[in-house]
């Protein structure tokens, strides 16, 4: 049975501020060496295990994601790249 190492776990989101919760979380449970960024920082790169988090946690934007068809999903080339 493959075992999957930290570092093989990529963690995509759209938002920069849900990077830095995503990291603090993963540092308060010392995993330090999960890579955790936007879809820009992972182009080009491969891991075996890709998490992709496109929660949105203020309810100001959300008429702003269900007029634009939630903004980064509906971008087909920045979607094709998570």
């Amino acid at each position: 049975k493959p075992t999957i190492a930290h570092n093989d776990i990529g963690i995509i989101t759209p938002y920069a501020r849900q990077v830095q919760k995503i990291r603090t979380a993963l540092r308060v449970s010392n995993i330090d060496d999960v890579k955790v960024g936007s879809v820009e920082t992972f182009q080009g790169q491969e891991r075996r295990v890709i998490i992709i988090s496109t929660v949105r946690s203020e309810n100001s934007l959300l008429q702003h994601d269900l007029r634009y068809n939630l903004g980064f999903v509906a971008n087909e080339k920045r979607f094709n790249v998570a």
